[in-house]
């Protein structure tokens, strides 16, 4: 084990590299417009909702703050019927600050892709390469841009076998999100790293969840439009939710956005982006997404991305337990609800069927003798416990 990777088990060392992201790396502000008057920050937790029984580690029902003890959560915010309901912020981390939201930055970036596509700027079925040049007879390049948006290519590098935990590092390092070992010799830009991709099958065949299939996407964005992902999401979103903050992306050294996993912003506005969700993509009475953007991010795809797992995720028996649609996971457990779920616990949980909405920070190491929480359920069953509100 590198001492990287040491360090990165240690919980308090990955809080502080999601909320100290701008004294790491350049960033770019997404800008917020008009704050809302409705205060998402602190307040005191419900007791209800601190003892409410949730399932732990290995199914075993536990309080809900025992829970977030375990997750080394951050912070928690929950929203029934666009109100908070409950609150809390842990280990020196306040409303106001911003914290990386890690994957979750994908499917926020996929709204503005999905609205991309809407508007006939964006082709589903034509491959990357039609827009970005550069990487044609790469891996990321002969793939389709939905393939990309579903995860759907079967990606190596340097003709090494692939492995997710390996190669996410090795993104990490390529774009300068970690310290580069010792003699490092790899790609040390976005494209750089992009254009090392080589196809091992033709894509749609299989689900494989990698980073480089939504950074392909972000160029994608950036050379129809000629403009910069976070000016594109300030414009789109970000204006409209009344966030209290602006948000950022973090760059690479040529000043790309990282769209797979760099997104910041305040746990009140990471809510706020989740109420556009379940209110069909308005906020108030204005439409800001289209609506049937929204709904189409709720149907189980056809195919590889119908049954898939995340990091952490078993299968029990033979029940699907997850869909990837449009960069968005579908929890196959009848509640209906969309998350969108980041490295180390972070969490979006969006349950128009519930009236709530989710949003979780959290600094739980990612190694594999390391169980995960089983953040969902426990989730669902919060969700499941205001109904009767």
């Amino acid at each position: 084990m590198t001492a990287a990777s040491q360090r990165f088990r240690d919980p308090a060392v990955i809080r502080a590299h999601m909320i100290e992201d701008q004294e790491r790396m350049r960033t770019r502000r997404v800008r917020r417009g008009a704050p809302s008057d409705l205060a998402l920050g602190e307040s005191e937790p419900l007791r209800s909702l601190s003892d409410l029984m949730v399932p732990g580690v290995g199914g075993k029902e536990v309080p809900l703050s025992t829970f977030l003890d375990s997750a080394d959560a951050t912070g928690l915010l929950v929203l029934h019927r666009g109100r908070p309901v409950h609150s809390g912020y842990r280990h020196g981390f306040r409303p106001d600050d911003l914290h990386v939201t890690a994957s979750i930055s994908k499917s926020v970036f996929a709204l503005l892709v999905m609205d991309l596509v809407r508007q006939g700027e964006i082709d589903l079925q034509a491959p990357v390469s039609r827009y970005v040049p550069e990487l044609a007879g790469t891996g990321f390049g002969d793939a389709l841009v939905d393939h990309c948006l579903h995860m759907l290519t079967e990606i190596r590098y340097g003709g090494r076998p692939f492995h997710k935990e390996m190669e996410a590092r090795a993104f990490f390092a390529a774009v300068g999100m970690v310290e580069r070992p010792p003699g490092y010799s790899g790609p040390t830009t976005l494209l750089d790293r992009l254009a090392t991709a080589e196809s091992e099958h033709p894509s749609g065949r299989v689900f494989r969840y990698e980073n480089g299939n939504t950074e392909a996407l972000g160029e994608v964005v950036r050379r129809v439009t000629g403009r910069p992902v976070a000016e594109l999401l300030s414009a789109l979103l970000y204006r409209q939710l009344g966030a209290v903050e602006d948000a950022h992306f973090a760059l690479d050294t040529t000043g790309r956005e990282l769209v797979s996993g760099r997104f910041a912003c305040t746990l009140g506005d990471l809510a706020r982006i989740g109420e556009v969700i379940r209110c069909g993509g308005a906020v108030g009475d204005r439409q800001v997404l289209a609506e049937s953007l929204v709904a189409g991010l709720f149907d189980v795809p056809d195919g590889p991305a119908g049954d898939v797992l995340g990091t952490g995720d078993e299968r029990t028996g033979g029940a699907p337990v997850l869909a990837f649609n449009q960069s968005w996971w579908l929890p196959l457990d009848g509640e209906g609800a969309v998350v969108a779920r980041g490295r180390s616990g972070q969490r979006l949980y969006v349950s128009p069927r519930r009236d709530t909405v989710i949003a979780l920070y959290g600094a739980h190491p990612v190694a594999d003798d390391l169980p995960l929480p089983v953040f969902e359920p426990a989730l669902a069953r919060i969700a499941q416990s205001l109904q009767s509100l």
